[in-house]
C-alpha cells in the first residue's frame, strides 16, 4: 500500500485508539469526521497515513468489500479475517468504516496492520495509544475508560467516549448500517418464540427461510427468551445504533430489571 498512489487525502476529527497485541499487530478502533466531499463506501478499505503532519484518509478504495460471510456482524470478526494487507509504508495502514449518523459523515473507522504506523513510545504500559484528532492532527491524551477485557469492538460499543454530531460522548454501533434492520426484526422473532406466538420449528423456518435472518440464526435458551420477553415489557428491544451516554446508562438500566423480572418470571 502506498499513499502517494491514491486520490484526494482527507483529515478527519475525531478520537481513535491503537492496541498491540502480543505479535506486535495492531488494532484501530475510532470514530472520525470527514468533510463531506469524501464519499465513504461503507466495509470497503481506504489507506490511512499517519506522517509528520498527523492522520490522512485517501479517498480511493484500495480493498474490497467485507466478505459476505462475516459482512453481517460486529468488527471483531472483520478484524480476524485475512482482509488487512501488510503495509510497505511503516507509517500506513487500511481501515474500514461503519456509517453512524445518515448525512453526518461520521463513521466508526477500524483497521488491522501487522506494526504500528505511530511511535512506540505513545502506547502506554497495557499497549493502548489513544488519540484525539483535529484537522488530522494527532493529540495523544489519556485513556478515558479503562480498556483491560474488552474486545475492539467493546471498546468501541460499550464505551461512551467517542464524539458524536455535536461532540458529546456516544457509545458506537460496530455493526453495518445495511444490516440494523435485521437484528431488530430477528429479535422480534426471538420475542414472539419466548411468548409462545411461534413454536420452535416455525421460529427456525421463518429465520432459515430468510437469505439475510438466517446469518444472525442461534438457538436460544429459555432463560434468554424470558429476559428477551421481559426487556421488551420495558421498550428494550430496540434496532443496534450508536448511543448517547444517557441512552446507554437507560439501556443498562433496563437489562438490570429485565433480568430480575426473567428470574421472577
Amino acid at each position: 500500500m502506498n499513499a502517494f498512489n491514491c486520490n484526494t487525502g482527507y483529515k478527519p476529527a475525531g478520537r481513535i485508539m491503537l492496541r498491540k497485541t502480543g505479535a506486535g499487530e495492531v488494532g484501530l478502533v475510532g470514530a472520525l469526521r470527514f468533510d463531506h466531499r469524501f464519499a465513504i463506501k461503507e466495509g470497503f478499505g481506504y489507506l490511512a497515513h499517519f506522517g509528520s503532519e498527523g492522520c490522512e484518509v485517501f479517498d480511493s478504495a484500495v480493498g474490497d468489500q467485507v466478505p459476505p460471510d462475516v459482512l453481517p456482524y460486529h468488527i471483531d470478526y472483520h478484524l480476524r479475517e485475512p482482509i488487512w494487507p501488510r503495509s510497505t509504508d511503516p507509517k500506513s495502514m487500511m481501515v474500514r468504516f461503519i456509517q453512524q449518523w445518515p448525512g453526518s459523515n461520521i463513521w466508526v473507522v477500524y483497521g488491522a496492520v501487522d506494526r504500528s504506523p505511530v511511535p512506540e513510545h505513545l502506547y502506554s504500559s497495557t499497549g493502548h495509544a489513544w488519540f484525539d484528532l483535529r484537522a488530522g492532527v494527532l493529540n495523544p491524551i489519556t485513556a478515558p475508560a479503562v480498556e483491560a477485557g474488552l474486545t475492539i469492538s467493546q471498546l468501541g460499543s460499550t464505551l461512551p467516549v467517542w464524539p458524536g454530531p455535536q461532540d458529546e460522548p456516544y457509545a458506537l454501533c460496530c455493526i453495518q448500517s445495511g444490516w440494523r434492520p435485521d437484528y431488530l426484526e430477528y429479535n422480534r422473532l426471538q420475542v414472539s418464540l419466548g411468548r409462545g406466538q411461534l413454536t420452535r420449528a416455525e421460529f427456525k423456518t421463518r429465520v432459515l427461510g430468510d437469505d439475510r435472518l438466517c446469518h444472525l440464526i442461534s438457538n436460544p435458551g429459555e432463560d434468554y427468551l424470558r429476559y428477551l420477553v421481559c426487556l421488551d415489557d420495558l421498550g428494550g428491544v430496540e434496532q443496534p445504533g450508536p448511543l448517547s451516554e444517557k441512552h446507554l446508562r437507560e439501556r443498562e438500566d433496563r437489562a438490570a430489571v429485565a433480568l430480575r423480572n426473567s428470574q421472577t418470571a
